[in-house]
């Protein structure tokens, strides 16, 4: 298989979303969605190490309740008009030709991580996901045969090998709308 050209480099990707795990944003956003001046954060991925876990803090509220939470930071980019759009990973394609789901629904995932916090930065605004029910909304959509979104393909590359994913493209305020008409249950009475 050959590397396609148009590739980001997770190494500088990682490293800017490391430089940024210390930013003030991050206490500001958590306080304001869990409505908790008090929260304190830790962080769970060392500087310099790899993001396997797919954990990079856990949040703990002032009444001791503990969240762990996937940051994710959406650099902007010159010529790129800000947008809402956000990314659920859903599979994962390899050089040597190995598959792999994505995080938006992998099952282990869901047991490790609670909330996926995704900065955009060109918006200056943090987008608190839940992701038992995103995971829980996209199985729906794949059971009905539905597409979820417009699939884009991205390239990642590691410098001795790379992986392509493929995700679910969509505005954050049509996920938060279908994750809410989800939450209605219409009953007979």
């Amino acid at each position: 298989m050959n590397k396609p050209t148009d590739n980001n480099t997770f190494k500088e990707d990682l490293e800017f979303s490391h430089q940024q795990s210390h930013k003030d944003y991050w206490q500001e956003a958590y306080a304001h969605y869990f409505n908790d001046p008090d929260i304190t954060q830790e962080l769970i991925v060392p500087i310099g190490n790899k993001s396997d876990t797919g954990v990079d803090k856990h949040i703990t509220l002032s009444n001791g309740k503990v969240y762990s939470v996937d940051e994710k930071v959406h650099k902007a980019r010159e010529g790129i008009a800000p947008d809402t759009y956000i990314f659920l990973e859903y599979r994962n394609l390899w050089e040597n030709g190995y598959e792999s789901v994505g995080w938006a629904n992998c099952p282990v995932k869901s047991t490790k991580c609670d909330y996926i916090a995704y900065f955009k930065e060109s918006l200056n605004v943090v987008y608190m996901i839940p992701l038992d029910p995103v995971q829980l909304l996209l199985k729906d959509y794949e059971e009905r045969g539905q597409a979820f979104g417009e699939s884009v393909w991205s390239v990642t590359d590691y410098g001795n090998t790379w992986y392509g994913t493929y995700s679910w493209m969509i505005k954050y305020e049509d996920l938060a709308q279908r994750l809410l008409y989800k939450q209605q249950c219409p009953v007979n009475q």
